[in-house]
C-alpha cells in the first residue's frame, strides 16, 4: 500500500523542495526536520540540537538573526555544519521562497487585515487614503512626553483587536508587555466594557506580562524569542510593549563617558528584539505596537524638534509607522485635544490627526463631548439606581464583577503585582 502523503496545514507549515516544513519551529523540530531530509546525519542533528539548547536557543526566533559566523563560534560546530544551518535557516525564514514574483507579492498581501480606530482623520489618511486603518504585519511606534496619550493608545488598540468582528474588531487576543508599571487593569477593563467587550472577552483574550519579569532588555528579548507557540495557541492579533526602551535603559545604566563602549551592546540587543518582533508581525500577520520615550534635542537648531525619541536609528528604522504625540494648542468646542503626527513611514506622506483623551479611551474630537456627558451621568447616578448605563452610541455598558463605576476605583499595577492583585480582589468583592 503506497505511503499516504501528509496533509499541509498552511497556518503552521509550508511546502519546499517536495517536503513539508514547519514554520518558525522549535529548535528540536528544526534539527529533526533537517535529519529527516538528510541534510544532517542523525548524530550531527542531535549534537547540534544540544549545542543550541545549551546556548539557550530553544526556538527558531532565538537564532533567526544569528549569522554563519555566530554558529561557527559555538564550541563543536564546524564551518561546514555552520553553513548548512545558515542555509536552512534562510529557507525557514522565507518559508521556502526568498525571492517572490509579483503574483507572490499579491498573494502575501491578501492575508492582511485592517484595524480601524475611533479617530476618523487617522483612518482616512492611513494606507494611501483608503480609510482602512492600521494594517496587520506592521510595527507601530508612539513617542512623546508623558501624559500625551501613549498608554491610552495601547489600551485602545488592544480593545479594537479584542472586539468581535461584528463590532469592527478582529476577535483576537492581545499580549501586553508592561515594562514601566503604568498598566491599569481597571482602566482598560472600564474602557473595553464601554465599547462592547465583555468580562469573558477579557478573560479569554488579554494576556499581561508584568515589569517584575521585564526588568532588563535580556528579559524582554527572551520573552519575544519564545512567543511563537503562544501566538498560535491563543490567536494573537496584537503585541504591545509599553515602553520599548525602558528595560534596555535598566540593563545598561549610565551609558556615557567611560561606559560608552556598552552603547553598542545595548543597541545590538535592542535591534535584535525589534527584528524578531518584525518577523513575528510578518509571519503571523499581526500588529506590534510600542511606546517610546523622548529626550531633549540639545544639538537641535532652527526648525529641528525640541525633543527626539530614545533609541536612535535602531528604533527609528524598525517601525513601519512612527507617530509623535503632543498637546494641541487649539481646542475643539471646549475639549482639550492632542495631535499625532506621522513622522516616518515608507509608503505614506507626513500626516497629522487630532484626537481626544476621554474617560473611555482615545476618540475623535467629534465624539468627545458626548462621551464626557456619559461620564457625568455616571458620576451623578444615585447608588440605588439600577437602570442600564448606555454609552453615547446608545449601547448598554455591561456590568462587571471586577469593576464598580461608582465610585470609580482604579488600582494600577506596579512592580509588586501580587499586592495589586489582592487590592483588585478587595474592590471586586466590595
Amino acid at each position: 500500500m503506497p505511503k499516504q502523503k501528509k496533509k499541509l496545514d498552511p497556518k503552521t507549515q509550508f511546502e519546499y523542495d517536495g517536503r513539508i516544513w514547519t514554520k518558525r519551529p522549535s529548535t528540536e523540530v528544526f534539527f529533526e526536520e533537517m535529519k529527516e531530509a538528510k541534510l544532517l546525519s542523525p548524530n550531527a542533528a542531535t549534537k547540534l540540537k544540544n549545542i543550541f539548547l545549551k546556548e539557550g536557543w530553544e526556538t527558531f526566533a532565538s537564532f533567526e538573526t544569528k549569522s554563519k559566523g555566530d554558529f561557527e563560534m559555538l564550541d563543536g560546530i564546524s564551518q561546514n555544519m555552520a553553513s548548512k544551518i545558515a542555509a536552512h535557516k534562510l529557507v525557514i525564514a522565507a518559508e521556502g521562497n526568498p525571492i517572490r514574483n509579483f503574483q507572490d507579492q499579491l498573494e502575501l498581501n491578501k492575508g492582511h487585515k485592517y484595524l480601524l480606530t475611533r479617530v476618523h482623520d487617522l483612518n482616512r489618511h492611513l494606507n494611501d487614503g483608503q480609510g482602512l486603518g492600521f494594517r496587520s504585519g506592521t510595527l507601530i511606534e508612539f513617542y512623546g512626553k508623558p501624559q500625551m496619550g501613549k498608554t491610552q493608545w495601547m489600551y485602545d488598540l488592544a480593545i479594537r483587536v479584542m472586539l468581535p468582528k461584528e463590532k469592527g474588531g478582529w476577535d483576537q487576543s492581545v499580549i501586553y508587555f508592561d515594562t514601566e508599571g503604568a498598566y491599569s487593569v481597571q482602566k482598560i477593563l472600564k474602557t473595553g466594557l464601554y465599547w462592547g467587550l465583555t468580562e469573558e472577552d477579557f478573560e479569554k483574550k488579554l494576556y499581561y506580562v508584568s515589569p517584575r519579569v521585564l526588568a532588563t532588555g535580556s528579559d524582554l528579548l527572551t520573552h519575544v524569542e519564545n512567543l511563537d507557540s503562544m501566538i498560535l495557541e491563543n490567536n494573537v492579533g496584537l503585541i504591545i510593549i509599553d515602553s520599548i526602551i525602558q528595560p534596555f535603559k535598566n540593563e545598561f545604566r549610565g551609558v556615557s563617558g567611560d561606559n560608552l563602549k556598552f552603547m553598542g551592546q545595548r543597541q545590538n540587543m535592542l535591534g535584535q528584539t525589534l527584528m524578531r518582533l518584525k518577523a513575528l508581525a510578518q509571519s503571523y500577520k499581526l500588529i506590534v505596537c510600542y511606546t517610546n520615550q523622548v529626550i531633549a534635542n540639545i544639538g537641535g537648531i532652527g526648525n529641528q524638534p525640541k525633543e527626539i525619541p530614545v533609541g536612535g536609528d535602531t528604533v527609528g528604522h524598525a517601525s513601519d509607522l512612527r507617530f509623535y504625540l503632543k498637546k494641541d494648542k487649539a481646542e475643539e468646542k471646549g475639549i482639550e485635544t492632542r495631535k499625532m503626527k506621522l513622522v516616518d513611514c515608507g509608503w505614506l506622506p507626513a500626516i497629522t490627526a487630532t484626537f481626544c483623551l476621554t474617560s473611555f479611551g482615545v476618540v475623535d474630537p467629534s465624539e468627545a463631548k458626548a462621551i464626557e456627558n456619559v461620564q457625568k451621568e455616571i458620576d451623578n447616578r444615585k447608588p440605588d439606581d439600577t437602570s442600564p448605563i448606555l454609552n453615547h452610541l446608545g449601547q448598554e455598558i455591561p456590568k462587571s464583577k471586577y469593576l464598580k463605576f461608582m465610585p470609580e476605583l482604579e488600582i494600577e499595577y506596579s512592580m509588586d503585582e501580587e499586592l495589586a492583585q489582592v487590592a483588585n480582589e478587595v474592590v471586586a468583592d466590595s
